[in-house]
């Protein structure tokens, strides 16, 4: 298995186990893959930290898109309350 692929991997079962450190570990690899030593001498943990960096990131955006949909789903459902005291005469 390719460490890109690890990477998927190890993200998917962070996200399973504590979707609420998703944001905690994403700017923990963010900031290991901006490390010099990361980028010029450990290209198999520069690909792990990529492949776990784009899961999470898309993880991110789903979560995102889910909390915009049921936001929009709320406003079209909601009713103005009507109690049924103003009439409109003809």
């Amino acid at each position: 298995m390719t460490p890109f692929n690890d990477g998927i991997r190890q993200a998917k079962h962070l996200i399973h186990q504590s979707p609420q450190l998703v944001d905690y570990w994403l700017e923990r690899a963010r900031r290991g893959k901006r490390r010099w030593k990361t980028l010029l001498f450990l290209p198999g943990k520069r690909r792990f930290l990529k492949g776990f960096i784009a899961c999470l990131e898309a993880h991110q955006v789903s979560v995102r898109q889910n909390e915009v949909e049921s936001a929009r789903s709320l406003v079209r459902t909601a009713q103005p309350f009507d109690d049924g005291s103003r009439r409109d005469q003809y």
